[in-house]
Parts: C-alpha cells; sequence; structure tokens
C-alpha cells in the first residue's frame, strides 16, 4: 500500500510549489504532527480499504484541502497590507490624461487628482516647399548645408547629379538628416505630382537656451549653398511649446507631455480638455496576486465539493463534508454573490470575472477582501481537518474502539494513516 501510495503521489503532486509561507518553520512542522496524534489518540482500529481508488482519493482529498488552507493563509482578508504594490492609477478619460503609476517607488499620497489640460506641448516642424517631383533647378555638385541644435552645428554635405529630380534630393536629405540621429526626424511629404521635406524636432517644448529648437542655415557650409532656400528648409511651421496644464486648481507647464507627479505618478497629456471639464486621476486597490489566489481558492472549492459528491465512498463522514461545504457557501450567499461569485444549486460557486474585479476596484480591494475573509476562514477550518486526516474520508470496517479512559498514541498508525504525506512541508 505505501509503495503505491508514494508512487500515485510523486507521478501527480511531486515538484508542487508550496504555498505555505511556514513550510520551513519547526514550529510548524511540530504543530502539525501535535494535531495528527491528537486526532489519532481517540481513532478507534479499522480494517481500511486498501483499493488502488481508495489511495488515490485519500491523496487527492488531503492534497485538495492543503491547497485550500494554504491559500487561506496567503490572502490578506484584512486589507492590512495594502501598499504601494497593490494600488493602480485610473483616469476617468484616457484620451484627455492616461495615469501609471510606479509600483516600485512609494507615493506621498493617493488622493485624487484634477487635471485640466489648457495646451499639449508641441515640436518644432519646418515644413519645405512643394516642389515639382520630377525636376530639378539646382546644379550639378556638392552641396552642403547646416543644422544647429543648443549651439551645436552639424554639417550636411551631399551631392547633385545630372539626373537627380527634387524628389531624389529630398528623399536623400531625410536619410542623411535620420541616420545622423541628432533629434531630428525627416520625411518626405508628396502631393500630386509635388513633394516637400519635412523635418521635426524629436524634442518637445520651448528650449531654454532659444526660442527654437533646431536652425537651419548655410552661413559657415565648406561647399555650395542655395539649398536651404530652394527647399525652403528653415520654413517654420509650428513652433515648440510647453505644456500648459492644472492639477488641482495649480497652473503648471512642462516641457513634456509625459512627465512624474509625486515621484511616482507618470501622467501623459494626449489632448487638451473640453471646456472647463477636468480629468479625474483615482488611485484603486490592484493586487491581481490576490484576485487569482481567490479564484484559485473557488477552483479548490468546486474541486472539493464535486469529489465529496462523487466519491464511492458511501460512509458518513464524506457526506457530512459535502453537506458542510455547502453550508459554508450558502451561509455567505449574499457576500458571496455581490463580490462576482455566485453559488449554484448543487452548492458549486461560479466566478463572474468582470464582477469580482469590478467589485474590487470600486469598493476597494481591501473591502472586498475583508467581507470575503469569513468565508475563506470557515473553509479553512474544515479544510484543516481534512488535511489532518484524510484516511476519514475511505471506507473502512471498525475492528475496535479506543478505551475512553485510556488513550495513547500510536505512532505507526499516524505516520501511515492520519497525516498520509508532509509533503508541501519539507
Amino acid at each position: 500500500m505505501i509503495s503505491n501510495v508514494y508512487g500515485y503521489y510523486l507521478t501527480q503532486y511531486a515538484g508542487k510549489s508550496a504555498l505555505n509561507p511556514n513550510v520551513n518553520k519547526r514550529s510548524e512542522l511540530r504543530r502539525l504532527s501535535n494535531d495528527i496524534a491528537k486526532v489519532n489518540r481517540a481513532m478507534p482500529f479499522c480494517k481500511i480499504d486498501f483499493s488502488e481508488d481508495a489511495q488515490k482519493f485519500a491523496i487527492d482529498l488531503k492534497e485538495n484541502a492543503l491547497s485550500i488552507k494554504q491559500l487561506v493563509d496567503k490572502i490578506d482578508f484584512t486589507g492590512t497590507q495594502s501598499s504601494t504594490r497593490n494600488k493602480e492609477a485610473i483616469s476617468d478619460d484616457d484620451n484627455i490624461v492616461s495615469a501609471k503609476l510606479d509600483t516600485s517607488l512609494e507615493a506621498s499620497n493617493y488622493d485624487d487628482l484634477q487635471i485640466h489640460v489648457k495646451q499639449l506641448a508641441t515640436s518644432q516642424i519646418n515644413s519645405g516647399a512643394y516642389l515639382p517631383s520630377n525636376e530639378m533647378s539646382l546644379k550639378k555638385g556638392s552641396y552642403s548645408f547646416d543644422i544647429e541644435i543648443a549651439n551645436v552645428a552639424y554639417e550636411f554635405q551631399f551631392n547633385i547629379n545630372s539626373n537627380d529630380s527634387n524628389k531624389d534630393i529630398q528623399d536623400k536629405l531625410a536619410r542623411l538628416i535620420n541616420r545622423a540621429d541628432i533629434g531630428l526626424v525627416a520625411n518626405v511629404s508628396s502631393n500630386g505630382n509635388t513633394s516637400a521635406l519635412l523635418i521635426e524636432s524629436v524634442s518637445t517644448g520651448t528650449p531654454s537656451f532659444a526660442p527654437l529648437t533646431f536652425i537651419i542655415s548655410e552661413q559657415n557650409s565648406s561647399k555650395t549653398g542655395g539649398v536651404v532656400e530652394y527647399f525652403d528648409l528653415n520654413h517654420t511651421t509650428q513652433y515648440p511649446s510647453n505644456a500648459v496644464f492644472t492639477i488641482n486648481g495649480d497652473e503648471r507647464s512642462s516641457i513634456s507631455n509625459t512627465f512624474t507627479v509625486n515621484k511616482a505618478l507618470e501622467l501623459k497629456l494626449n489632448s487638451q480638455s473640453i471646456d472647463d471639464t477636468p480629468t479625474t486621476i483615482h488611485f484603486v486597490d490592484n493586487d491581481e496576486e490576490s484576485l487569482d489566489n481567490i479564484k484559485r481558492l473557488v477552483s479548490e472549492y468546486n474541486l472539493m465539493l464535486e469529489r465529496s459528491k462523487n466519491s464511492t465512498n458511501n460512509i458518513t463522514s464524506i457526506k457530512r463534508l459535502h453537506s458542510d461545504l455547502t453550508n459554508i457557501a450558502r451561509n455567505y450567499d449574499s457576500i458571496l454573490e455581490s463580490n462576482g461569485l455566485k453559488i449554484s444549486s448543487e452548492g458549486s460557486i461560479n466566478i463572474d470575472n468582470a464582477l469580482l474585479t469590478q467589485s474590487a476596484r470600486e469598493g476597494n480591494l481591501s473591502k472586498t477582501l475583508t467581507s470575503l475573509g469569513n468565508f475563506g476562514y470557515d473553509l479553512k477550518e474544515r479544510a484543516s481537518e481534512v488535511a489532518i486526516n484524510p484516511m476519514n474520508y475511505v471506507n473502512k470496517l471498525v475492528v475496535s474502539y479506543r478505551n475512553p479512559t485510556k488513550l495513547f498514541n500510536i505512532p505507526y498508525t499516524s505516520s501511515i494513516y492520519a497525516g498520509m504525506l508532509y509533503n508541501g512541508y519539507v
């Protein structure tokens, strides 16, 4: 029997990650051993069903119960562990302002923010003249021009061949500027049979060193000039500007549309506010791990309920287990349902993922966890009884009862039947 038990356990449960944070604590192992011995002291001597199905059922039931117990221990039903790591910033209009909370940093507070966007930060755009794409008026030769950024001048040299067109040279200049990687993006815009070179700064906002982010000129060029004027490269059609907005009524500005508030909150301005209506940034609880563990707890509950229902063991204890599980769930029917956990007529729990997530966010996750706490604790108490003595739920024939006045421990019985295996602990 023992070899079969170990064989089944190794194939089904070996390597399973332990949820219990106390797995390496000597006090936990001592408590578990004492609980096993205590339960076994008054157990009668029985002839137990050693069939393969009975062995598998006992192991499955024990593992099921142990998972429930450890999941309840892992979930913070008190909501006292709320921190930056389970907060999320939510904007009521992402089209105007989107928000992201840096969970690696601790925010100074979680009060709602009212954001009103008056003006977005803009980049500088120079739009060249639209010229006939297939023509060229410049002569063959070597040309150059300068682009000045933050008082640093970059010279661009290129050649014009006899068969080059305006579009060819515009494409060539766009490649030169983009490959230089100096904070500018160039592309060629076509309009029918004409085309123009567009140059835009990567950065936004008014620079501190000058009104413009970049200036294109030929004053110090080493080659032939005339390109800037011919293609109208220094024609600024959009000037750089700072973003202007208010946070809770206080006006602020930023050179970028993406910036950080209170060190941990990143805001991105996407468009101007409509009229005087502000956009609100809410801080809500968001602990995906806790929600996932709640779903896993429900899954383990349903699994134990199904096993107790379909068990071939026609004994009182397994019927009582099924009844106890359904009663625990129905005692908290209204609480479970308000949090997206609906009890079926058979006692199983169906999860409405959208409602569970919504109730956790709108009612704050800590409130959701607190309301589910008593259900979890009652379920853990029943699962603990099952985990300590899973052999109580298989068919057995009572041979003799213990003398109630002279109870003592029988270590061999405890090690084989009452505790099964200490997996997940050692």
